[in-house]
């Protein structure tokens, strides 16, 4: 799953955890933030028994990405189920997309994906 959503993994407690950054680059009060300061997009998927998984996602978008991923992920039939920001002073503005969805974890993650293919992310 991680080769085809494009980011970096970690398995831990049976749950993996697939990280996709950003291409830009962000500061806070001056200071430059890394990739891995709340700039990169998350991913969780936990086995929940006959070969599917949940995945309980959080995007890092740019304010006109929001619509078309959400549309995006809606059109796969994945719940978008919140939509804030966490930091005010970012530059560039940044929101973060939350959703999930059960089903074959192959299919998430190409789903994840072409939904990510419309943000600049960093693909490995």
């Amino acid at each position: 799953m991680t080769s085809i959503i494009g980011g970096d993994s970690e398995l831990t407690n049976g749950i993996l955890h697939v990280t996709v950054e950003r291409r830009e680059r962000f500061t806070e009060r001056d200071v430059k933030l890394k990739r891995t300061m709340e700039v990169e997009s998350m991913f969780n998927f936990q086995a929940i028994g006959s070969g599917s998984v949940a995945t309980i996602d959080e995007f890092v978008l740019r304010k006109d990405e929001v619509d078309p991923v959400a549309r995006e992920l809606r059109k796969r039939e994945f719940l978008v189920t919140a939509l804030h920001s966490h930091e005010l002073d970012i530059d560039p503005q940044v929101y973060y997309l939350h959703s999930w969805n059960t089903g074959d974890p192959i299919k998430l993650a190409n789903d994840i994906r072409a939904a990510l293919e419309l943000t600049k992310s960093a693909f490995k």
